[in-house]
């Protein structure tokens, strides 16, 4: 079983470099948002999520928080979250603060596969680009079933290839192999919405930039570590690539089969 290190290296399209990891916050500083975008997973917890309730939120892969905060803010969740990296969810709390939601949301760091099965039952469990932290699509929707309510969706806003598409992606799945595994792990597809509209390009390009500066900062503060960090820009600026290209992006709503 994979180390958490070699699970967010893997997640955070660092090539499966443990040696970046610790990097990540600096890297990373410009962000709030963590991959997928708030709003998305917003509007689709509007339309799909158990209504008549106060919504209980399990966010896996939370980063800083702000899928989180912004569902306690609009919809009056309670929300936990959950990331690997410590640096991020001592963010999201100063965050949430700053919100006024600090006693709607919860963070927690650490292995999420260990934290998971301790749990309770959640309405909404929202995986927001958060790549392989709990195995494939089955073993991640087998992982979770257990702790979602009858009624309720996870969220999975990711990014999958078309059934013809000639790339050959590292970790990237094609539509029917995503679909089969969730549907082996006895859940299934109740609606998909459309990704952002296509001038996301210009947002994309704005955040390698901002990567690519960080990286850059990095090299000069510690120049035995050049070759690690120029690889790690250039996996970026080929996974940003294939945003612009060969993937998919859509945020599909699952429930019990």
């Amino acid at each position: 079983m994979k180390t958490v290190e070699e699970i967010v290296a893997l997640s955070m399209d660092g090539g499966g470099n443990v040696a970046i990891v610790p990097f990540l916050p600096y890297i990373l500083q410009d962000f709030h948002e963590l991959g997928s975008s708030a709003r998305a997973i917003l509007e689709a917890a509007r339309r799909h999520a158990p209504a008549g309730k106060r919504l209980d939120v399990l966010d896996v892969g939370c980063g800083k928080g702000a899928i989180s905060i912004l569902l306690a803010a609009e919809l009056d969740c309670r929300c936990l979250g959950l990331d690997a990296i410590h640096e991020f969810t001592v963010a999201a709390r100063a965050r949430a603060e700053r919100e006024g939601v600090a006693d709607s949301c919860a963070f927690a760091s650490g292995d999420a596969r260990a934290i998971i099965p301790h749990l309770g039952s959640f309405d909404v469990i929202v995986l927001g680009s958060t790549g392989p932290i709990l195995g494939g699509y089955f073993g991640t929707m087998t992982a979770l079933k257990p702790h979602l309510l009858p009624d309720g969706i996870i969220i999975l806003d990711d990014g999958y290839l078309d059934d013809g598409s000639p790339s050959d992606h590292e970790l990237i799945v094609n539509r029917s192999t995503l679909l089969g595994e969730i549907s082996r792990a006895g859940m299934a597809l109740s609606a998909e919405m459309p990704a952002a509209p296509p001038d996301r390009d210009a947002e994309y390009d704005g955040q390698l930039a901002d990567i690519t500066r960080r990286c850059a900062e990095l090299e000069a503060a510690h120049p035995d570590r050049t070759a690690l960090f120029r690889a790690y820009a250039e996996r970026q600026r080929q996974e940003y690539r294939n945003l612009k290209t060969d993937v998919i992006c859509a945020t599909l709503i699952i429930r019990h089969a």
